[in-house]
């Protein structure tokens, strides 16, 4: 059915009197046909205007299409109140009523554009009514919005339709449309208006924008997206944003701070439309898609295994470390420029397993190595010590790490400046490289 409208549809019984009673509202004006769809089991029905007239027998049957368990009433250029519908039948009988009408009734409505606005300026805008029943007893009015606040004038009724005037008196963004009023009945123009003087609306900075959760069993999840960085104002204006629409539910989701969250997520993905609005009142809308993926039960376990596994990975591993013999004698030797320094210092003892602080070797390493740096034994096959220190040091050829390999017999100097010609020399001398101590 062409442009149909239709109110709500009514699911009824027939009562014990052996009928079931049903009213509707009917606008008095633009409706060109009513069409009644009554569905159900039923021996007969009525149908009565809001004059009191009723449709039955020969004259219904001529405006009444059959089906199989329903029928659709058809009545042309139906008077506008409230039509009564009667149905008859078996006692506890559901019958479903479904009123529809066509509309011949639209409003057309135009504004005086120009290439450019200036204070002062003067917009026209006019209206005009399409229906069969003319004009009388209608009103027209025209909706300005300037920075949030709305100002409604009433239009006058010329030869051609509704006019009227509008001044601009500030800088700014302004937004128009216009309504027409005969009684209960509001129309509201498909046209909206848009004009600015010495102001650009803002721009989305991107085409399109997302956010994605993964909601975990016991623990939820969470989209985020600052809305700052979604939109920007070519003349430099602060902006403000708001949601338009979205098809999550209120409380699945805030906006506080210009930050959008979803916490909770009645459906798996959704969009937003924001609005960006500058000072002066323009504005831009676009849309963020927030999508989510639900972490099962199963996927969840198997990560927490994996997580354990890596764990357990990482303790063996330390564990091994710690277990790594050096097989050798370690020199420390503080190194200022050509010539070294302080006395080479050698421990005393067998040198443990694992790793040892290089403060233990009594040197003031302060200048050149970070607090708690340390001295790990590596694996015999490798003949090697590693240096390990929290933050990056330098080798003498200008290597930057937090970890740093020394071999068997290839002494390194390292600084915490790049120039590590000065520094603490470490040198590493194994096992089976020795010709009777030290070299």
């Amino acid at each position: 059915i062409f442009k149909a409208m239709t109110d709500d549809v009514t699911l009824t019984t027939i009562g014990s009197d052996g009928k079931a009673v049903q009213s509707f509202d009917v606008p008095g004006i633009g409706v060109e046909e009513l069409n009644i769809i009554i569905e159900g089991e039923m021996t007969d029905c009525t149908l009565a205007d809001p004059n009191g007239r009723v449709y039955s027998g020969a004259e219904l049957d001529k405006i009444t299409m059959l089906g199989k368990d329903f029928r659709l009433i058809k009545v042309t250029d139906p008077i506008g109140g409230k039509w009564t519908a009667t149905v008859y039948g078996d006692a506890g009988v559901s019958i479903k009523f479904k009123p529809l009408y066509n509309s011949s009734f639209y409003l057309s409505t135009s504004m005086t554009e120009q290439s450019e606005y200036k204070i002062g300026d003067v917009v026209n805008f006019d209206a005009v009514i399409c229906d069969k029943h003319g004009y009388g007893g209608f009103e027209c009015r025209l909706h300005v919005s300037y920075k949030g606040e709305e100002q409604i004038i009433a239009m006058d009724l010329g030869d051609d339709g509704f006019t009227t005037e509008f001044k601009i008196e500030n800088d700014g963004t302004y937004y128009a449309y216009i309504t027409v009023i005969k009684g209960d009945l509001v129309v509201e123009g498909e046209d909206k208006y848009e004009f600015s003087v010495n102001n650009c609306p803002p721009v989305a900075t991107e085409e399109e924008f997302t956010a994605h959760a993964n909601i975990w069993p016991f623990f939820g999840g969470k989209a985020t997206i600052d809305l700052t960085e979604t939109a920007v104002d070519p003349d430099g204006d602060a902006l403000t944003f708001s949601i338009d629409s979205t098809a999550f539910n209120t409380e699945d989701y805030k906006c506080e701070d210009n930050v959008l969250t979803v916490d909770n997520f009645s459906i798996k993905k959704g969009s937003f439309t924001i609005r960006a609005t500058d000072a002066r009142g323009a504005y831009c809308m676009y849309d963020v898609l927030v999508t989510s993926t639900n972490i099962g039960m199963l996927m969840f376990i198997g990560l927490c295994v994996g997580a354990v596994i890596v764990l357990a990975a990482v303790i063996y591993g330390a564990w091994r470390l710690s277990r790594n013999p050096f097989n050798g004698d370690v020199k420390l030797t503080e190194r200022k420029g050509v010539s070294d320094g302080a006395a080479d210092t050698k421990l005393e003892y067998e040198l443990p397993r694992g790793s040892i602080a290089v403060e233990y070797w009594n040197l003031d390493t302060s200048t050149y190595l970070p607090s708690r740096s340390r001295i790990q034994a590596g694996a015999r096959k490798d003949k090697c010590i590693y240096l390990v220190t929290k933050k990056p040091v330098y080798d003498e050829l200008g290597k930057k790490a937090k970890k740093h390999k020394i071999k068997s017999c290839e002494p390194v100097i390292f600084s915490m400046d790049q120039d590590a010609s000065h520094g603490i020399k470490i040198e590493f001398t194994h096992n089976d490289d020795k010709n009777g101590g030290w070299f």
